[in-house]
């Protein structure tokens, strides 16, 4: 009978062991269909959620803003759904969720679902009612600029928008020079290099393109354009964007996603609701085979005589085409 019993006992173990192994395991297997590119863990007592967030068409809908809220109140921060619409939580305590999804162009839409211990769940669906009826168009603008004189990161001195033409100030600084009878001779210069736009609701996307021909009198072939705040009150440091580059300078901004260049505090971009007086504002800027120090750069900037033009496209309920550009020769997409 022992000698019976003996190897029941490790057919057992060994079952228990195999057990052990496929739970382990588990989590590479259990990915649903569609998913297995995404790094999602189900561990003994966590599970995970996931799921596709589409449109009426059933038409996935990239870049939306999910987040998940347990029983207890706590809620996930937000993620986005890639380009096929597919997101996924895991690290979830056992439980019911509420899961909300939300885009500008649609309105928010609830469901629930169950989490269960060491479990990846099946992907649900959820649906996003349009909130708008429009169809997508494009709004142009176009603005004509001129630099009579403007410097950037020049030495001892700084002004992005005019030159400095007292010499006082050119010699001593500007502390020194607060009373001088020369002061009034700085900033006689002329320019054209500041605006503001309205950005309206339902916008998936705002291309602002400069262009130009570098005058033989400047010392500089690069310009730069700040995108922020209204202009008269923003901070110094605040900028949606802040590109400099040669012929042509190129900047997009999409919904719901921070330019790489902004900086300063909220709002770091523009809300899809939209924004009025958006300022936009050019500036000669340093080549970039410059040598810069504590923002003094040899060669400095300078542009002297310089026109240039600014193209703005406002993309309203659809994107904008990857690449696209207007100074590049793209036709309207809509």
């Amino acid at each position: 009978m022992r000698a019976f019993l003996a190897p029941v006992a490790l057919l057992l173990l060994g079952t228990a062991a195999l057990a052990g192994c496929a739970e382990e395991a588990a989590p590479a297997r259990a990915r649903p269909s569609g998913f297995e590119d995404l790094d999602i863990q189900a561990a003994a007592g966590t599970g995970a959620i996931t799921g596709v967030v589409v449109d009426e068409a059933l038409r996935p809908v990239a870049s939306a803003t999910v987040t998940v809220t347990g029983a207890d109140g706590n809620r996930s921060a937000p993620r986005a759904t890639d380009a096929a619409g597919r997101f996924a939580f895991d690290g979830l305590a056992p439980g019911i969720y509420i899961v909300e999804a939300s885009s500008p162009l649609h309105k928010a839409a609830l469901a629930t679902q169950e989490v269960q211990a060491g479990v990846v769940g099946e992907p649900m669906r959820i649906v996003l009612p349009a909130r708008f009826g429009q169809s997508p168009f494009v709004l142009q603008i176009r603005q004509d600029g001129y630099f009579d004189c403007s410097q950037g990161s020049g030495i001892g001195l700084y002004s992005s928008s005019n030159c400095v033409t007292d010499p006082c100030r050119a010699v001593l600084g500007a502390a020194a020079c607060q009373n001088s009878p020369t002061q009034p001779l700085d900033n006689l210069t002329t320019q054209q290099r500041e605006w503001h736009m309205d950005v309206g609701p339902g916008w998936q996307g705002i291309v602002i393109e400069m262009t130009w021909e570098p005058a033989a009198q400047g010392t500089s072939n690069s310009l730069g354009l700040i995108v922020s705040t209204y202009k008269p009150e923003r901070l110094g440091t605040h900028s949606f964007a802040n590109v400099a580059s040669g012929n042509p300078l190129r900047i997009e901004l999409k919904v719901n996603e921070t330019h790489e260049t902004a900086s300063g505090d909220d709002p770091t971009m523009i809300p899809w609701k939209g924004m009025e007086d958006v300022s936009y504002f050019a500036s000669a800027r340093p080549d970039e085979g410059a040598t810069c120090v504590a923002a003094r750069c040899i060669p400095p900037a300078v542009a002297v005589q310089q026109k240039f033009q600014v193209f703005i496209h406002q993309f309203y309920y659809g994107p904008v085409p990857e690449g696209w550009s207007f100074v590049g020769g793209d036709p309207l997409p809509y």
